[in-house]
């Protein structure tokens, strides 16, 4: 674990960010065509209150169109700050993307963000983020809670917990619009760290005693990892951070909670993280999930003799699955293995929510599947959820998802 100086303090945990107005949320994600996701979270910047903002939207959720020798889109993003159904502040951003060629629309890391910061007094407020294509007449808009509590010398106050590589420095506020933090750690990647603000102005030069958790699971199945310190008081803030070994951890969502108190304040936080790290540990540690994964594409006999095998015969059992799936076995590469991680991160990266997403039915169909040829998006309607229709045309494969609660969670229905 690090400790410094932060330049900015956060408060507010990220995840009860959201309490505002009717319980909204503080991240959302709008499903149908443009898909985007927006968050907002508390800042202080020295003495003055900020909402912070910040809109993704996916290359191939746009409508681009001939430009030149490459391709370009135009949208609007349009976020709106509401208070007692009043807007007090606003800004409209019209936008032009250029890329190259449709490779690029391809690319998972191929995506438009847009930061905002919106000074506000102290309060609660609803924000109102959207995105419209009017050429294509494509429209789509969240709705996010934010409360500003004001601040008092002496209390104790938790930012926002951000995953990302170890060793990057600057304040939290600043690693919040790094386009290096992640949500999903990935197999390639050795370290990850967890990063906070620990905001205590005008405290006496007394310890804050600082706890923190690592736990299986978005609800916390069971403790992994957990360590504790003593942070020196008198100073505004105090930069945390704290390392994961990716390598230990494998296809599975992971809570970090953390608790910091001292004479009887206390300030809570947590996040999730999805991790992705194929290795011997991984497989050693988390076998019943790499099989899990692994029926997607496997035959059952296949299966049975992973699960039955003694550890230290499963990773040679392991390479040997890939090995008879291997397209250029003369080769140094294994395309197939590839393209299934890639499928793999791809289905955790655009379909994860209450669950992983290479656990949800659309994250399942999409790594045995992979890309459909025509998705045919349904927003919601008077009498019918929001619907997508998987088309398969080079299989002859059909599948028909729903969205029963509104929140992105599609269930397979029908299949042909």
């Amino acid at each position: 674990m690090r400790v410094g100086a932060g330049v900015l303090a956060l408060w507010g945990a990220f995840l009860a960010a959201g309490s505002a107005g009717a319980d909204l949320p503080s991240h959302a994600v709008h499903s149908t065509r443009p898909a985007f996701s927006a968050r907002v979270v508390p800042l202080l910047e020295e003495s003055r209150a900020v909402a912070a903002i910040e809109v993704e939207i996916p290359y191939w959720e746009l409508s681009f169109r001939r430009s030149g020798e490459g391709l370009s889109a135009q949208f609007d993003v349009i976020v709106l700050i509401m208070q007692d159904d009043r807007q007090i502040a606003g800004e409209l951003y019209p936008e032009r993307i250029q890329v190259p060629g449709r490779e690029a629309l391809q690319d998972p890391q191929g995506r438009y963000r847009r930061e905002v910061r919106i000074p506000l007094a102290p309060g609660q407020y609803t924000v109102e983020v959207a995105v419209s294509e009017p050429a294509s007449g494509h429209e789509g808009r969240v709705r996010l809670g934010l409360s500003l509590e004001p601040v008092f010398p002496g209390q104790v106050r938790l930012s926002p917990l951000l995953f990302g590589p170890c060793g990057l420095e600057g304040s939290i506020a600043d690693l919040f619009f790094d386009p290096r933090m992640v949500t999903q750690a990935y197999d390639r990647q050795e370290s990850l760290c967890v990063y906070a603000e620990l905001a205590h102005p005008g405290l006496s030069p007394v310890q804050v005693r600082v706890q923190w958790r690592l736990m299986r699971g978005d609800g916390g199945q069971g403790v992994i990892r957990e360590e504790e310190m003593d942070v020196p008081g008198g100073v505004a803030a105090t930069r945390l951070s704290w390392s994961l070994v990716v390598q230990h951890l494998d296809l599975e969502s992971y809570r970090v909670e953390v608790v910091a108190s001292t004479e009887g304040k206390q300030a809570r936080g947590h996040a999730t993280v999805g991790v992705l790290a194929e290795s011997e540990e991984a497989l050693d540690h988390f076998f019943r999930e790499s099989l899990e994964v692994l029926t997607y594409i496997a035959e059952q006999e296949e299966v049975g003799e992973l699960r039955m095998a003694p550890p230290p015969q499963r990773r040679d059992l392991w390479d040997a699955f890939w090995r008879r799936r291997d397209p250029t076995p003369e080769s140094a590469r294994n395309e197939f293995k590839e393209d299934f991680f890639d499928r793999l991160r791809y289905a955790n990266a655009q379909f994860s929510g209450v669950r992983p997403g290479w656990r949800t039915d659309r994250g399942r169909i999409y790594i045995r599947y992979g890309e459909p040829d025509t998705v045919d998006r349904r927003p919601l309607q008077a009498n019918a959820p929001p619907t997508e229709v998987w088309n398969y045309d080079r299989l002859g494969l059909r599948f028909v998802f729903i969205d029963r609660t509104g929140y992105g969670e599609y269930t397979l229905v029908g299949e042909g």
